[in-house]
């Protein structure tokens, strides 16, 4: 029973990762997940584990030490097929040299699993916002940041989100990452199906902070025709820019292959 709570919680992380944009970790903890299950040296570094609750993020603190062997030069040859060393992700050509890592150091990556993994999160540049433009605004001195590790810098870039508030809004109007209020009284959220495994995570969070819950739903992704999602953050054509050149409705309906 404790394996089964095991591979429940590194396929769980491995959908909410390939849902929240990256295939790299759904993929690698899909990996995981089978060498366990088939007895291989994943499963004897996480021997003990079996059982720690899913707020301890295992799975993360299992692929933050890989990805730290990476970085430090210890299983550089890896590094052709991380993103952060300049590699491309290959999942059946790297696997083979990831089972091999795992097994020459299988000490650091146990160690590793007593330490708590850092989370990014934008949504924390919400605070932080606030309090630099009530500083800027009551002494009127240019701000300077800097950050010694937390959120892997995301917060050093928090003037560059927009920030959307119950009677206004702050920030570019065109970045890619939107930051909404709370108490906006948003009943309905719509969103692609790539956020579907996270939305339990949000729901869980609005729940415990005793927020209102709004309903949410997902539809299916509209891709462009190598296969990538159309997005902001891919600086893609958006409705407006269709409007714009005359496409109707209709036009733009059939073009995403919509009935």
């Amino acid at each position: 029973m404790k394996r089964e709570h095991l591979l429940h919680t590194l396929r769980s992380q491995g959908r909410f990762c390939a849902g929240s944009g990256s295939p790299m970790y759904g993929e690698l903890f899909e990996l995981v997940a089978t060498d366990v299950e088939a007895g291989g040296v994943f499963a004897s570094v996480l021997s003990g584990h079996e059982d720690d609750p899913s707020r301890h993020a295992v799975p993360l603190r299992l692929l933050g030490g890989l990805h730290r062997l990476v970085l430090d030069g210890r299983a550089a040859g890896l590094r052709r097929w991380y993103p952060s060393t300049g590699g491309t992700w290959d999942a059946g050509s790297a696997w083979p040299e990831i089972l091999d890592t795992a097994e020459n150091h299988s000490g650091s990556l146990r160690a590793a699993l007593g330490q708590p993994p850092q989370t990014n999160e934008v949504g924390r540049s919400a605070a932080l916002i606030g309090g630099l433009l009530r500083v800027n605004r009551e002494f009127g001195y240019p701000v300077k940041l800097f950050e010694i590790g937390t959120s892997a810098g995301l917060n050093l870039r928090a003037d560059l989100y927009h920030y959307r508030f119950s009677d206004s809004q702050w920030g570019p109007a065109d970045s890619p990452v939107i930051i909404d209020d709370a108490w906006q009284g948003v009943t309905d959220v719509v969103r692609g199906e790539d956020l579907f495994h996270a939305t339990s995570v949000h729901r869980l969070l609005q729940h415990l902070l005793g927020l209102p819950e709004p309903i949410y739903r997902h539809h299916r992704l509209i891709r462009d025709g190598g296969g990538l999602k159309l997005s902001k953050s891919g600086q893609a054509t958006g409705l407006r820019e269709l409007r714009a050149t005359g496409a109707t409705p209709a036009d733009i309906r059939r073009q995403v292959a919509l009935r």
